[in-house]
């Protein structure tokens, strides 16, 4: 069997011979950047991901913290109302 310039020797565990086709460099390294770009893929979308999640939660707590100030604002009107009417009774009953 002659072996071709980008072919290499190999036996499997049985004996068996087979030839397989050298890598050469360029392969190997489109390999190796591919590897790399999934990688990056991943790691950017898994930072995106969380960084969704994480702005969903601060806009439901942001919204959450809107509705308690409103409220807080309501109920001081409320009582500055009732002072107020308070006052006004107790003025009118001479005090």
């Amino acid at each position: 069997m002659q072996l071709m310039e980008d072919e290499e020797f190999h036996a499997n565990m049985y004996g068996h011979a087979y030839t397989v086709k050298k890598e050469d460099e360029k392969d190997s390294e489109i390999k190796e950047l591919k590897a790399k770009i999934k990688n990056m893929d991943w790691l950017k979308n898994h930072d995106y991901k969380w960084l969704v999640n994480e702005n969903k939660r601060l806009e439901n707590e942001n919204h959450r913290l809107e509705q308690q100030y409103l409220e807080v604002v309501a109920d001081n009107k409320k009582l500055a109302h009732q002072i107020d009417d308070k006052i006004n009774q107790m003025r009118k009953s001479g005090m």
